[in-house]
């Protein structure tokens, strides 16, 4: 049987590398333009492990897309983080 854990919301994400971890730090954006953004939690592991979460995010998020439909984000935000839109 699996422990619960905690139930957080977070609408931002920062991520640090090194060889051998992988950190998420999930926080909330600010209200205030000037504010500091809250840190929620912290996430820490392996590569491989992220790397498999990661596959595994897109495959459910797909997924979700062919039950759902389409999640849409601004043309801009593309651009501003430097993905692409595939």
């Amino acid at each position: 049987m699996q422990e619960e854990g905690f139930d957080v919301y977070a609408n931002q994400v920062g991520f640090t590398f090194s060889v051998y971890d992988v950190v998420l730090d999930f926080g909330l954006q600010p209200t205030d333009p000037k504010g500091t953004r809250k840190s929620v939690v912290r996430v820490r592991m392996s590569p491989q492990h992220a790397l498999v979460m990661i596959k595994l995010l897109v495959k459910n998020l797909n997924i979700y897309q062919e039950k759902m439909g389409p999640i849409l984000l601004p043309e801009g935000l593309y651009k501003e983080l430097g993905i692409s839109k595939d």
